[in-house]
């Protein structure tokens, strides 16, 4: 198993992230002492993204927007786009 100290993998992620492509696994060392082990992750085990809704996002924003919060700011920008 290929070993990396944590600076290095601070420093050099694209080569760590070559070798781990390469080694499946990568030994994390500080002070040439173990402290972590970073595997790969099997696309298959993690659960598909839902896709963005710009519909629901849009309901949403509209819950839980406060109504006349922003209407101030609204009214300065029209009167500096006015004054011009």
């Amino acid at each position: 198993m290929k070993s990396i100290t944590v600076r290095d993998l601070r420093h050099k992620w694209p080569q760590a992230e070559a070798a781990l492509a390469q080694e499946r696994e990568i030994l994390i060392t500080r002070d040439s002492r173990p402290v972590a082990k970073l595997v790969v992750i099997d696309p298959k085990d993690l659960a598909p993204r839902k896709r963005f809704n710009a519909k629901e996002h849009l309901a949403l924003l509209r819950e839980i927007r406060i109504p006349g919060l922003g209407d101030a700011l609204v009214k300065q920008v029209e009167k500096d786009r006015n004054e011009e």
